[in-house]
């Protein structure tokens, strides 16, 4: 688990909001769910994970999240690939995960703004469900 941290501080490190939460990972992270991209075992990437049912506190609701209460929730703390490894399709390797746990009925995460990422989440079937100050919180469907 070291290891992934390290590697999503050195990713984010330009980012402040995020480089302050990444302490926080840790203790959030399940990580007999969460997958990690290798390449010649060498760690690339990864897909931090937790089951969490969404909550949107102190955001602005878009839908009624009520159906999804007793639901089994997915929640994606993080998505991290070295920035070498970037088009060649290993982040949508990562990203489409979720798509293949099949023992959850969803998806859920919060994308910072500042990221400015958020066209990629929703092209790739993620719905804006709420947003804050900062982040939007997104939604998908899996089952």
């Amino acid at each position: 688990m070291d290891c992934i941290l390290a590697m999503c501080k050195e990713i984010f490190k330009e980012h402040k909001s995020i480089a302050s939460d990444l302490l926080m990972l840790e203790f959030f992270t399940d990580i007999s769910i969460s997958r990690k991209a290798l390449l010649n075992d060498k760690i690339i990437g990864c897909y931090l994970f937790n089951e969490d049912t969404i909550y949107c506190d102190n955001r602005v609701i878009f839908e009624d999240l009520g159906p999804y209460k007793n639901k089994k929730a997915l929640l994606g703390l993080a998505l991290a690939l070295m920035p070498d490894y970037r088009g060649k399709g290993y982040g949508k390797q990562l990203r489409d995960l979720p798509k293949t746990m099949r023992n959850y009925d969803y998806v859920w995460g919060m994308q910072l703004k500042s990221l400015n990422n958020i066209d990629n989440w929703i092209r790739y079937g993620r719905r804006i469900v709420a947003e804050g100050e900062s982040s939007y919180v997104t939604l998908m469907d899996i089952k």
